[in-house]
């Protein structure tokens, strides 16, 4: 298949040869069909003859150049204008079917909602058009349809018309005054219900906010209206970003490939990401929730009045706009904690992923579908490297240079360094090795080895940088420069106390916030201070100053120390990961469990959880194990059965130090403001349900049961259904059975169910996975549902590695259906098998047995060029 499909290049990127000055759209939707007409102004900018426009899945009907018809070439994915003058006028009619269109791509039919999705080329299944990110055009679009059916009309902008017309058919004109994209085309058409709001703009401006959902869930919708008011006045507060229309509008929907899209003054969501009660939406979906509106609302400013000149260049907006939601998050929270969270979630999902063969940088070189750079490296590193940047010149130096930014380039099409270079120019900063983050994958590996000399009084830190070359970077005989790694310092004195001092190296420095960094440019580097009194202890890499794997010789006293003592939060965090890390680890290759450094380990997590400085969330935290994907990227050959058992160990152990301390502090938090959505109450649900976690690892379940059967809030029921269900008891069925019914009517809360089963540890759980699948129940056509139960088995290390084989086999059987229905929903499920290459022979000979079986079929290119990523690994 690899030979009929047509790899694009970074490289080969070529300016457009015309122009696009305004685009009039008439959408006529009836019970079977759209038809779409489009006049359209072009103008010639190269001595191209010939326009050649992108189009997919459309009936062509009428095409006419300056109201003549003319000559033209049609295929399946183009249609070309023969000698074209400078200027013309295009005029185009096809006619589509969104009500057949099960890919979620385009115009398609949602539950009687139609509504689109065109980023990254799917506008191209709407019309004939230059469907490329750097062709930037003002759109007018008048939508007719059946007023009965349809009562809502809606599209990008300002509604400038609404007309009702003698047929029982009625219209609506909506102007963008806004050049746009093609991606960030909009439509909405249906029979919604609706909350409104307003919000004055610091200029005194009133904007009307509206949110549409399918009748009856108006009342979920109101959290997600307040996040989109904090949202606005943050970035107004921040970066005197004020929001430019007179209107805007969301719409939610239960089918939805992705989380939600910036379409430019109509965002279309997720449902799940819009709805919220307690009783339906847990603590950490009200978080996700905020986040993900502001997300979308920031895309305003960083995705749509500045955008990306090509796709290669995604994470120009998303990376910047994930880094924008992340501070926001931690504004209206904890900065220690979303920066945990943050963490947690990266290396969880992007290390992991650069430790994979689907390991690229966050400006790609090629691929076969750019729907594929939807990636955590796009998203989440990105973010990681413009943190970075704020980290080298301080917060007030980055808003100075993202002002700049924002100056330079609004109304245009630019690229990632175009980024760099505003915020570098105005700050003073030389960073042309900096930009080698966008180009080389991986993580980089750091050694620091730390010295004191008593008779000269000298310290010194001894770094080292290595990044292992991923397999393309291999096949394609490259080799790797030295990052310029921002590296966080703080030096602590016995009695706890910050004694950082300059260094004699010229790149350790303070930024503009007074926090020292020692700028790393060569593979190997070392940090001397002289007239230092005693042996201090290093704390290295605050924050996660840079997205890095560290090591470093500190002994474990020296850990203890600074888990108990180190002013920053998050290190207290990373120190505790460590420890966990290296229990498992050590046990998993040595079969050796060091209970007596466990024991003082645990004395220094209990001196945090009675310490009042350290909140909740944080608490939580120091009692988490790290996730199994974070793992695995420590080890290859691996047995899975093996490490699952030494997690299970390290559990145990855990349990059986910290019992007493987990039932006291589970009896005092539970049942505080139960029904709160505040972020201090979600702290201590938080830590409520590590302690009761921990009070379950000793196979004592009373409590977990209790808490599911009476529990007011979905955060405290699906924390006990799960624990009950993670492992086969007595009470397993029977709250299998009872929350079945509790969450059947609302495919929020079952997709929780499904989640609760794909993720369990029992030997069970194929066998229920399968029978989920097959059931009358379970909405095939959902990507949540399909997320929920075979992207979540996907990372079950426990149950989808089984030696038999048969977890890969089951999503095998699945992924070539799935690709026909949806490639993107495939897509995703088949990165599942990205684990196998970590495994042990026998599991990955099975594991690409089933890979290279669906190489040979039929498939869509988003999910061959992953399983080809699989295959060549």
């Amino acid at each position: 298949m690899e030979s009929d499909l047509k790899k694009i290049y970074l490289k080969d990127y070529q300016s457009p040869d015309f122009v696009i000055t305004n685009t009039n759209l008439e959408f006529d939707i009836y019970d079977d069909h759209v038809t779409v007409t489009s006049q359209i102004q072009f103008q010639k900018k190269t001595n191209a003859n010939d326009l050649v426009l992108n189009g997919e899945k459309l009936e062509l009907l009428e095409v006419k150049l300056n109201n003549v018809s003319c000559v033209y070439e049609k295929s399946d994915s183009s249609l070309v204008i023969r000698n074209t003058p400078d200027e013309f006028t295009l005029f185009v009619v096809v006619k589509i079917n969104p009500y057949t269109n099960s890919d979620l791509e385009g115009l398609y039919d949602c539950k009687g909602i139609l509504c689109t999705q065109c980023e990254a080329e799917s506008f191209r299944r709407i019309t004939y058009y230059l469907d490329r990110p750097d062709v930037l055009s003002k759109f007018q679009v008048k939508i007719i349809a059946n007023k009965k059916k349809f009562p809502v009309l809606l599209s990008n902008g300002n509604c400038i018309e609404k007309v009702d017309t003698s047929d029982n058919r009625h219209y609506t004109v909506w102007q963008d005054p806004f050049p746009k994209a093609s991606y960030l085309f909009a439509l909405v058409a249906g029979d919604l219900g609706i909350i409104k709001d307003q919000f004055q703009t610091s200029s005194g401006k009133k904007v009307d906010l509206e949110i549409y959902s399918p009748h009856g869930t108006q009342h979920l919708c109101q959290h997600a209206m307040q996040s989109l008011k904090l949202a606005m006045k943050w970035d107004e507060d921040t970066y005197g970003l004020e929001y430019d229309l007179g209107q805007y509008m969301i719409l939610a929907i239960d089918d939805f490939n992705s989380g939600a899209m910036e379409n430019k003054g109509l965002n279309i969501f997720n449902s799940k990401y819009i709805y919220a009660s307690p009783e339906t939406t847990t603590d950490k979906e009200y978080f996700l929730i905020e986040s993900v509106v502001a997300h979308e609302y920031f895309h305003n400013w960083t995705g749509n009045r500045v955008t990306l000149r090509d796709w290669f260049h995604l994470s120009l907006k998303e990376g910047l706009t994930v880094f924008r939601d992340q501070e926001f998050s931690m504004d209206m929270t904890s900065r220690s904690n979303q920066r945990v969270d943050i963490v947690s979630e990266l290396r969880s999902r992007q290390f992991a992923e650069d430790a994979s063969p689907n390991a690229h940088p966050i400006r790609p070189e090629s691929c076969y579908s750019v729907s594929n750079f939807y990636t955590s490296t796009i998203y989440e590193k990105g973010a990681e490297i413009i943190r970075m940047m704020q980290t080298m010149v301080g917060r007030p130096g980055f808003k100075k240079g993202f002002t700049n930014y924002i100056n330079k380039f609004d109304g245009k099409a630019v690229i990632i360094e175009d980024f760099a270079q505003a915020i570098s120019e105005v700050n003073n900063q030389d960073w042309n090795q900096f930009k080698l983050w966008y180009s080389q994958a991986g993580t980089p590996k750091v050694t620091a080895l730390t010295a004191y000399d008593h008779t000269k009084k000298k310290y010194s830190i001894q770094f080292e940088q290595t990044c292992l070359l991923t397999s393309n970077e291999k096949n394609e005989g490259k080799t790797k420069k030295p990052f310029h790694i921002p590296i966080s310092i703080s030096l602590f004195n016995k009695q706890g106390c910050d004694v950082t001092q300059k260094s004699s190296h010229p790149d350790f420095v303070k930024n503009s916030e007074n926090n020292w960094i020692f700028h790393l440019k060569d593979e190997k580097s070392t940090l001397e201070w002289d007239s230092v009194p005693d042996h201090p202890i290093a704390s290295i890499n605050r924050d996660f100053s840079a997205p890095i794997h560290l090591e470093t010789n500190l002994t474990d006293s020296d850990k203890i120390f600074l888990l108990e003592k180190d002013t920053n939060f998050f290190q207290r965090y990373e120190i505790a990961q460590k420890f966990y890390i290296n229990f498992i680890l050590k046990n998993y290759k040595e079969n050796v469990f060091d209970k007596s450094l466990f024991e003082n380990f645990i004395k220094a997590i209990q001196n945090n959880l009675q310490e009042p400085s350290v909140d909740f969330e944080i608490k939580a935290k120091l009692l988490q194990l790290p996730e199994p994907s974070y793992l695995l990227q420590f080890l290859d050959n691996i047995n899975p059965e093996k490490l699952a058992q030494s997690i299970t160990q390290l559990e145990t152990m855990q349990s059986e130090f910290l019992y007493e301390t987990a039932f006291v502090n589970y009896k005092k938090w539970h049942g505080h403001n139960e029904t709160s959505t505040q972020s201090k109450d979600f702290g201590h649900r938080l830590f409520k349900n590590c302690c009761l976690k921990i009070i379950t690892q000793s196979s004592k379940f009373d409590l977990a049961l209790t808490q599911f059967q009476l529990s007011k809030n979905m955060t405290d029921k699906l924390t006990a259904a799960s624990l009950l269900t993670s492992t086969d008891n007595q009470f397993t069925e029977e709250v299998l059975s009872k929350s079945f019914d509790q969450w059947k009517s609302f495919p929020q809360t079952l997709n929780h169910w499904y989640q609760i089963q794909a993720k369990s540890r029992s030997p069970k759980t194929l066998d229920r996975i399968r029978k989920i699948y097959t059931s009358d129940t379970f909405n095939h056509k959902n990507p949540n549902s399909i997320y929920n139960l075979l992207g979540v088995f996907g990372q079950n290390l426990f149950q989808f590695h089984d030696q038999n084989g048969l977890g890969y086999q089951f999503l095998a059987e699945h992924i070539e259906t799935l690709d026909k229905q949806n490639p993107q929903v495939a897509t995703y499920i088949a990165k599942s098998f990205l684990s196998i290459t970590k495994m042990q022979n026998s599991l990955k000979t099975n594991g690409l047995s089933n890979v290279n079986e669906l190489l040979k079929k039929s498939l869509s290119k988003n999910t061959f060029e992953i399983l080809n990523n699989i295959a060549k690994s």
